[in-house]
């Protein structure tokens, strides 16, 4: 598959209702970011998932200090009946809900996903364990009734003589008496049991969602009328750990992403849908970028870092050399193809969108990749919108529409 169709399959995958199979498309959806640049597909070496301590935070009390061994810290005070209401949306340019404790030799690291306008998302890792931490906005989330969830059997059998083990996948159907559909973003949305996990220590009910292995993957609960959040654990994480992550959210934190780029005079129906970050020396820093008409809101991706290689590594398409405030650069085109997309609800192959990928391995001091669907326009004049701030950080902006 090209860059295109890994994209869409990652987006189908969130979305779509699961065939009967061993895939848990919300799972996948988290392991990775939704759209992938040629760019960096091309140059291995480049570390996508910066997992950098932010000391800084730490220090001034912004970000929780790592937690004392076996202590319990009281509750804050920001929990269900503390927030009136969930907001209708998210800023993507800032971290709406932020972890208040950690467990010990725990710290804040790059996302997966990062912010979109329906969901804010954290990240920690520690030696043993992973957390992340999403709160959706009011209406991302809704209670199913009872429902009947497809499940993974697994068991080993008799391997044929000098053959290694053999593993049995099948599909077990249980029913549970209820879940939680969430955007994950698009619809159809896809539910995933609930089993109760308690209360929080302010009186709030804790739910424990379980994954198509069976296993509990999360602590839900509800942050606010019409919101919900949950604890994703990976790893060693134990259930009174997440639990107090639970009870420590600090919600409304509006921790400001910084970007080393300006959007300017942007068109006006366009809106900045997504902004994937990362955690170094201190800071939240903008990598992706993700914006578009209500129609395609993910339809434009721009990757920008600190220029690292003097080539391009766009491959595939049509190429051609161009040239931007006195920048040397690759333009791609690629046409829309068929049979270029899996459909994993029903296995056909589906055209991709034509497609525009832009690479610039030095613009300011910055490599910059813009991905664009043909369909809303030429590349090289939405560029002319972006305005690169350079590497000194001290250039960046919080507010990246201008």
């Amino acid at each position: 598959m090209d860059e295109t169709s890994v994209r869409a399959y990652f987006e189908r995958a969130a979305t779509a209702e699961p065939p009967t199979s061993t895939v848990d498309v919300a799972r996948a959806r988290r392991s990775g970011r939704r759209r992938l640049t040629a760019r960096r597909t091309a140059w291995p070496g480049i570390v996508l998932g910066v997992v950098t301590a932010v000391g800084a935070l730490f220090a001034s009390g912004v970000l929780p200090a790592r937690a004392t061994g076996g202590h319990r810290p009281p509750p804050t005070s920001t929990h269900h009946r503390y927030v009136a209401g969930a907001p209708a949306s998210f800023d993507p340019a800032a971290i709406w809900a932020t972890f208040g404790w950690l467990p010990r030799g725990s710290s804040v690291v790059a996302p997966s996903d990062g912010m979109t306008t329906s969901m804010s998302e954290m990240e920690a890792s520690g030696p043993n364990s992973q957390i992340t931490l999403m709160a959706f906005a009011a209406g991302q989330c809704a209670l199913t009734g009872p429902f009947w969830y497809s499940q993974t059997g697994h068991h080993r059998i008799k391997p044929p003589p000098g053959a290694g083990p053999v593993h049995i996948y099948n599909t077990v159907r249980k029913r549970y008496s209820v879940g939680l559909r969430c955007n994950w973003g698009g619809t159809p949305w896809i539910p995933h049991p609930l089993i109760p996990a308690g209360h929080l220590s302010n009186g709030d009910p804790a739910y424990t969602m379980i994954d198509l292995d069976g296993q509990p993957s999360a602590l839900v609960w509800q942050y606010a009328t019409g919101g919900w959040a949950m604890a994703d654990w990976g790893g060693g994480a134990r259930p009174a750990e997440i639990m107090t992550v639970a009870e420590h959210v600090r919600y409304r934190a509006q921790l400001r992403i910084l970007f080393p780029v300006k959007l300017l005079g942007m068109p006006a129906n366009w809106q900045l849908s997504g902004v994937g970050y990362l955690v170094e020396r201190g800071r939240f820093v903008a990598q992706d970028l993700y914006m578009g008409p209500i129609q395609d809101p993910a339809g434009m991706s721009l990757h920008i870092e600190p220029a690292y290689s003097p080539a391009c590594g766009l491959t595939g398409g049509r190429q051609q050399s161009v040239w931007f405030e006195g920048a040397r650069g690759v333009l791609v085109s690629t046409p829309s193809q068929k049979n270029a997309i899996l459909d994993i609800r029903t296995g056909r192959m589906l055209p991709s969108k034509a497609q525009q990928d832009l690479c610039f391995p030095s613009l300011h001091g910055m490599d910059v990749d813009m991905g664009l669907h043909d369909q809303l326009g030429a590349a090289m004049n939405l560029l002319r919108h972006v305005r690169v701030l350079g590497p000194d950080p001290a250039r960046w902006t919080t507010h990246p529409l201008g």
